[in-house]
Formats: C-alpha cells, sequence, structure tokens
C-alpha cells in the first residue's frame, strides 16, 4: 500500500484506491449501510435478535468501523452482530493507521480495532469488539474463505477492487454461493455498476438495482435475494 497526492490509500497489487477521494467514510454510509438500509434494519431490531453481515474485501477496515458505529448506536444492547470479512490481501496494522489517518473522527474505533488486530493477519481471526459484537476477518483468498462462511448471511458488501482488475473476486461462482447462504430477506451493495457484475448477481437468482453512484460514479448496484 501506499499513499497518493490526495492522501488516499492505493493498493500496490492492484493500483487501485481503498477508498474515495471523495470522502472515504461518506462513501461507506452511501454504498453500504444506504444501500443494504442498514440504519432502519438496526432500530427495528429487538432485543436477542441477530445479524451476519459479510464483507468481500475488508480492506482498510473502514466499511466495517462504519458499520460497528451506527450499530452501537442504533441497536438494542443485547442484539448480537456477526461480522465476517474476506481478505486476501491484508494490510499490516501500520498501513491500517495510515489509511485510517484520513477520519479523526473515527479515532476510538480505530484504536479498538488495532488493538485486536493480528501483527501477522493469517487464517481466520475473530476479534471481539463487545460482547454481542464479533468480527471474523477470513485472511484468504476469495474460493478457500467463501466455504469457511456462515450459510445464513443478512447483508452483503461487495467491495472488492474494480472488476477490471481484480477479475476474481467478481466471478459468477461467488454470486451462487453468496446466494445460496443468503437469509430470506438479504441484501447486498456494491460499488460498481459493471455490467459483467450485473449479469452474473442476476444470473445466481439476486433481484439487482441501480441507483445513483456516490461522489463522481454515474451509478452503483444494490439489490436483494428473489423470494421465488
Amino acid at each position: 500500500m501506499y499513499i497518493d497526492k490526495n492522501g488516499v490509500p492505493v493498493s500496490k497489487q492492484f493500483d487501485d484506491v481503498y477508498f474515495s477521494a471523495h470522502g472515504g467514510l461518506e462513501e461507506s454510509l452511501y454504498v453500504y449501510i444506504n444501500g443494504n438500509n442498514l440504519r432502519e434494519r438496526f432500530e427495528a431490531m429487538q432485543p436477542d435478535d441477530e445479524l451476519c453481515i459479510v464483507e468481500l474485501g475488508f480492506g482498510t477496515g473502514l466499511n466495517c468501523l462504519a458499520t460497528l458505529n451506527l450499530w452501537s448506536n442504533l441497536a438494542p444492547s443485547s442484539a448480537k452482530l456477526n461480522y465476517h470479512a474476506i481478505e486476501g490481501f491484508p494490510l499490516n496494522k501500520e498501513e491500517i493507521r495510515q489509511a485510517l489517518a484520513l477520519f479523526p473522527m473515527c479515532n476510538a474505533e480505530v484504536t479498538q480495532l488495532l488493538d485486536v488486530y493480528p501483527a501477522k493477519p493469517y487464517g481466520i481471526c475473530k476479534l471481539l469488539f463487545a460482547e454481542h459484537i464479533c468480527i471474523t476477518l477470513h485472511f484468504a483468498m476469495v474460493d478457500e474463505a467463501l466455504v469457511q462462511l456462515p450459510d445464513s448471511v443478512d447483508a452483503w458488501y461487495l467491495d472488492g477492487f474494480s472488476p477490471k482488475l481484480n477479475p476474481d473476486m467478481w466471478r459468477t461462482e461467488i454470486f451462487t454461493h453468496m446466494y445460496r447462504t443468503s437469509n430470506v430477506h438479504a441484501t447486498f451493495s456494491t460499488f460498481t455498476a459493471a455490467s459483467s457484475v450485473r449479469r452474473g448477481l442476476e444470473s445466481a437468482g439476486f433481484i439487482v438495482q441501480k441507483r445513483q453512484g456516490f461522489a463522481h460514479k454515474r451509478e452503483h448496484l444494490l439489490g436483494y435475494k428473489s423470494h421465488e
């Protein structure tokens, strides 16, 4: 990873940014939180309810931290959040610290993440943020990690690098596995509007919609599991 002239972290492997130069936190909230209707879903949860979120592409952890912040403010204290994230090219602690320095409003969450983040990210790591919040990081390539995921997912964040630069993260086989392990009302959202991604998700059985993208992006995809 390196930091570009705009202060945005960039992957050396894929020469692609980890989040938008127009506001990474705002992008997370718009694309993934709003795109999966999570604010309303968190508020509607009852005590002892459970919710499972899976992120394909943990990256800097920004989406995860945005989710945890919202959950802590809106969900009942006894509700349980299971957050799983896949990352085939994990950053180390110092790289995450550098990448998230753009967001001083998240300092508390960043510190909490780095306190439990492994010094050598490898394999499966469970991070207990609070009594009812469990984050499981799957440091492996996507095919290996998919079979480690639960089979009752409520929301998906598709946040791999660009489909053109990292096509392995956007294959129809992955979308088919997503559909098979999704709960009946499961949703997904992603920053991209690539036609190949749309076709793959539709082929797997998802209902796919488009809406205005974040900042300079014209559109992005979101949707839900077909109930048929």
